[in-house]
């Protein structure tokens, strides 16, 4: 090719500006012709949550291991927490002082005509002590003074230790008679809850006697797991420990047994949905899960075009064919 062809062929060549113009007006025909929405790849995955046994879904639609076990933990009902009986903090600590005996703090005294006594009470000392002429020396006198003074102090201090045991034994005793009182009336409620069957029966015919009739029955701790037993030593319990609340809040440590193990069912039950609805949602969550996701497909550009690209333009020549 001559320089003269050459220079022809140069001047037809596009300037950069005509390139990019070309390009814009070329894309605008069909940038229109497919939506934002359909060019979006469809793909869908749940985050995992850190449970290994998240739910998912096989290509046949079956459920995974993971589904299974959702499954069954969502219709396995919420059993009642172990419970182990605690034997109760005693209230009578001390024992009846019954009547008042006075310790033995008698002396023995030498009156003024030799004779020997013993003072066995502060009456007899007292007694004694309106005849001064029972005395020879002052000596004698004071060391009777001494003694009937240390016999008296003995004597009193018995009395305040035996009236403080007396009124703390009487108090106890109240409270002791007060409790008596309470257990007396859950055991009722108890048998209304057996009676009415809200409350599991004591079916084992061993069991049941050993619960009537040994009163160590509940300190075995094998022991009161047995169906129905270990549900009263349960109820017992939240009793006891609904009771030391509601003391400590300053109200009436009065507690229904029926009350409180319809509120115990309440509580299971809640646990139980709660439980049953976590493990649906699971499993809803792994039905959602989508299978392999088709391979993004690339948008739609007309034959020949080169979007962006200069070199489409080698082909000498500034407009495309339609």
């Amino acid at each position: 090719m001559s320089d003269n062809d050459n220079k022809i062929v140069e001047d037809k060549k596009p300037t950069e500006e005509q390139v990019k113009t070309a390009n814009e007006l070329e894309k605008a025909k069909w940038e229109g012709d497919y939506s934002e929405e359909d060019l979006k790849v469809p793909y869908k995955r749940e985050e995992d949550d850190g449970d290994k046994s998240k739910d998912s879904k096989t290509d046949d639609g079956s459920a995974t291991k993971g589904d299974a076990k959702a499954g069954d933990d969502a219709e396995k009902p919420t059993e009642a927490p172990a419970v182990e009986y605690t034997e109760p903090t005693p209230i009578l600590t001390v024992e009846d002082p019954g009547e008042f005996k006075p310790g033995d703090y008698s002396f023995k005294v030498v009156l003024k005509d030799g004779k020997k006594t013993t003072v066995k009470t502060p009456q007899d000392a007292e007694d004694i002590a309106e005849d001064p002429e029972n005395f020879e020396t002052p000596a004698q006198l004071m060391d009777f003074i001494n003694k009937q003074n240390k016999m008296n102090r003995n004597l009193e201090r018995d009395e305040e230790k035996y009236q403080a045991q007396k009124e703390q034994f009487e108090s106890q005793s109240a409270q002791e008679s007060q409790r008596m009182e309470i257990v007396d009336n859950v055991a009722k409620e108890i048998q209304y809850l057996l009676d009415k069957g809200e409350l599991p029966q004591i079916t084992d015919p061993e069991v049941r006697r050993r619960w009537e009739t040994d009163p160590k029955a509940s300190l075995d701790k094998e022991f009161i797991k047995n169906p129905g037993v270990a549900e009263q030593i349960q109820l017992v319990n939240k009793i006891a420990e609904e009771r030391e609340a509601r003391v400590k809040a300053g109200l009436s440590p009065n507690v229904s047994a029926i009350d409180m193990w319809r509120e115990i069912k309440s509580e299971v039950e809640a646990k139980s949905k709660e439980n049953k609805a976590a493990g649906e949602s699971r499993k809803a969550a792994g039905s959602r899960v989508a299978g392999t996701s088709p391979a993004a497909q690339a948008p739609y550009v007309p034959k020949g075009i080169a979007v962006g690209n200069p070199n489409v333009f080698k082909r000498d020549q500034a407009v495309w064919d339609d």
